[in-house]
């Protein structure tokens, strides 16, 4: 089973973002989008998309304000890697 990539002080370096931040987006993403189906890839859409992604399942997944954004910022920066 393949796993989200994890962040580095590089990706978090290049974004200009905390790495804990990153680190806590990656987690929250494996625990709450992971109760349903298989964690996504950072790479399945662009950056562009995954706001919209995140939009579609936010509520499903009961994510707050935090909670998704740390997911998308992870998602957004871990597709430029």
């Amino acid at each position: 089973r393949v796993t989200p990539p994890t962040a580095t002080v590089a990706d978090a370096t290049r974004a200009q973002v905390e790495l804990a931040q990153l680190q806590d987006g990656r987690a929250l993403m494996v625990r709450k989008c992971g109760n349903c189906h298989a964690p996504p890839m950072p790479k399945d859409h662009t950056a562009s998309e995954w706001p919209t992604k995140l939009d579609e399942m936010a509520k499903r997944a009961n994510l707050d304000g935090e909670q998704r954004f740390l997911i998308q910022q992870y998602l957004v920066v871990m597709t430029q890697r």
